[in-house]
């Protein structure tokens, strides 16, 4: 509750001043009284429902407690005037009533610094960095903070239709359990639908007719989901998807095509070619991220040439999909990101890369894939072979239901001797993954900083943080010499330490008194104050093999260059396998396992189910590559 944050100090952007405070103050007790009054006109009841339970994993009986208002009226014309949602019933309310009850009772910890105290250039430099959220609030403050808020509050503009937030699970529950329980839902759900289509098409239509708003958008959402696959919605909706959508298209291009926009963000399930064509007039547009399908080839649409980060993904698994056309169609494309249905993966088709006029192997700068099927890696390197020297810097690939075997990943290797720049690779998914691949790495690509490779023996075992790699870990360690610009190095090897102690026996003996109360008094000092192994009374003068860490100084040790080694998660801060590499002043490794902001910063973003936000080029590095 926002009165609560009066006494906890949490701050908002309206503040927490005392006339503020005097306000919720009265609101509260009216709320109280209003409340009091309900609390003598119901009774507790209890109805067996099913809930689902995290042990057994499936659903058990229950039952649930209810109360029933006389008359029933009562409480739906208390949370209508109130605005409390169906998941909130009057246990809740006195709940959170009792909670504040206690937070009252200390001191109020308002603000003594304004916000409208700050100098105007402050202000101004606080608004630009604000969400769209935050400068709502702050427009409706006060004069000053709203005037400074309008410059901004209009650079982001969302377009949204989201069935989760709209839907009322708990109405769409209530309803009878009868033959018409289907007919019911169905025209709730439509009802929903369209009033929240049509609401924003209103809106959308006199976004239009303001020029000041569109002057000031530089970055455009458009997201719908209620007729996307997974949901199954549309099947209630009982029209098509263009009946649906369409007619928000033309107020959407219209916007598209007024504002200076520097980033596009499209979510529904199919690109209508308008669309497309409306964005490729842009002069500005630099990030363009199409969450959506085309169910044809699009040879002939217009290029986007202002496009510089492009992200593609597929939203639809059981249909055809020709959004890699996108990928040829945008010529300044530096940074290309492509994630397919990851229930089935995608397959790179043979006209995307190779054999195409536009070759955009010879524009993109990085290049992350995501979900491909295994197979068609190969053909990924035919093209690198057919394109000559090319600009390639950074490169993902990882996949999906499938792992790379022997062929594919030696083709693939061997290919990257194409992209003499690459200096950032990361390979999820190698099923094989034999010394010799490192040695043809080294040989293929030579001038690499940073390397992940993680090994997936079946594809059954795709989200295992570690797997067992198929040879000692020593046979890999000197073909990393091969790298003499290696920083980081990533490999998802399983390993296992062991830690053996004089008192290795005497703590396995439980038979006599008082061992149960020993060890638990040890396990509660150990558990409060995590203390380091060594400093734990019970392994003084211990011996431990310590795999994992000699592995890691055993790669350090012929990786000259390595300055982060990891041995799990390829983001050393997800990782208990990490370390960091110093060295003494004869070159030998000297681990450590706490990191610098620098380090932290430098892997961060490059775990296995990271999205690879770092390698989108800024408007720094356009002018510089490509000079707009």
């Amino acid at each position: 509750m926002v009165a609560e944050r009066l006494y906890q100090g949490d701050l908002d952007l309206s503040g927490r001043h005392f006339p503020r405070c005097q306000l919720l103050n009265a609101r509260l007790a009216d709320l109280v009284s209003e409340t009091t009054f309900l609390g003598n006109r119901f009774k507790l009841s209890t109805r067996t429902s099913v809930r689902w339970d995290m042990d057994l994993l499936a659903e058990v009986p229950y039952d649930e407690t209810f109360f029933d208002f006389d008359p029933p009226s009562l409480w739906d014309d208390f949370a209508a005037k109130w605005r409390l949602g169906s998941a909130i019933d009057f246990g809740d309310l006195s709940a959170y009533l009792l909670e504040y009850h206690e937070y009252s009772k200390g001191k109020l910890r308002l603000q003594t610094l304004l916000l409208t105290d700050l100098p105007p250039e402050i202000l101004d430099q606080i608004m630009s960095l604000s969400s769209v959220q935050e400068l709502r609030s702050c427009s409706t403050t006060c004069k000053l903070l709203r005037e400074l808020a309008l410059v901004h509050v209009y650079k982001d503009v969302e377009y949204r239709l989201d069935s989760c937030d709209a839907v009322d699970y708990h109405l769409m529950k209530s309803f009878p359990d009868d033959d018409m329980y289907q007919d019911n839902v169905s025209a709730y759900v439509r009802g929903i639908a369209f009033s929240q289509r049509d609401s924003l098409l209103d809106r959308m239509r006199r976004v239009t007719l303001r020029n000041d708003i569109l002057a000031q958008t530089q970055h455009l959402s458009f997201s719908e989901d209620w007729m996307a696959e997974m949901w199954h919605w549309h099947e209630r909706l009982d029209c098509t998807f263009h009946d649906f959508v369409g007619p928000l298209i033309p107020p959407l291009c219209a916007h598209i095509r007024a504002s200076p926009l520097t980033e596009l963000t499209y979510r529904t399930r199919y690109l209508y070619g308008s669309a497309w064509k409306a964005l490729t007039l842009s002069t500005s547009l630099r990030n363009l991220r199409l969450f959506t399908t085309i169910p044809m080839h699009v040879e002939t649409w217009p290029l986007a040439h202002s496009v510089v980060n492009l992200t593609l993904v597929m939203l639809e698994p059981n249909q055809p999909d020709f959004l890699w056309d996108v990928i040829p169609s945008c010529p300044s494309a530096l940074f290309v990101q492509v994630r397919g249905p990851h229930s089935r993966g995608t397959h790179i088709p043979d006209g995307v890369f190779a054999g195409n006029v536009a070759q955009p192997l010879q524009h993109i700068r990085r290049m992350d894939l995501r979900d491909i099927v295994a197979e068609s890696l190969a053909v990924l390197a035919a093209a690198l072979e057919a394109s000559g020297d090319i600009p390639l810097t950074h490169l993902t690939v990882s996949t999906a239901k499938s792992h790379i075997k022997r062929d594919v990943a030696l083709q693939l290797v061997r290919s990257l001797r194409h992209a003499a720049r690459l200096q950032h690779l990361r390979v999820l998914g190698l099923q094989y993954a034999r010394p010799d691949i490192l040695a043809l790495l080294a040989e293929s690509a030579p001038g690499l900083c940073e390397l992940v490779l993680e090994h997936q023996p079946s594809i059954f075992r795709k989200r295992r943080t570690t797997n067992y790699w198929p040879c000692p870990s020593f046979e890999y360690a000197p073909f990393l010499s091969g790298f003499v610009h290696l920083q980081h190095l990533s490999l998802n090897m399983g390993g296992l330490d062991l830690v053996y102690t004089p008192q290795v026996l005497p703590r396995l003996e439980d038979g006599y008194d008082g061992a149960e109360e020993e060890d638990n008094r040890d396990f509660d000092q150990w558990y409060d104050t995590y203390p380091r192994t060594e400093e734990d009374p019970r392994s003084i003068d211990f011996i431990s093999d310590n795999a994992i860490w000699a592995t890691a100084r055993l790669f350090a040790l012929y990786g000259m260059a390595l300055e982060t080694v990891s041995l799990g998660d390829s983001d050393i801060m997800m990782s208990p396998m990490a370390w960091a590499v110093d060295r003494d002043p004869e070159g030998k490794p000297i681990l450590r396992d706490e990191f610098t902001a620098e380090e932290r910063s430098r892997t961060r973003g490059l775990g296995s189910f990271s999205l690879n936000t770092k390698w989108v080029f800024d408007e720094r590095e356009t002018q510089r590559v490509l000079g707009l």
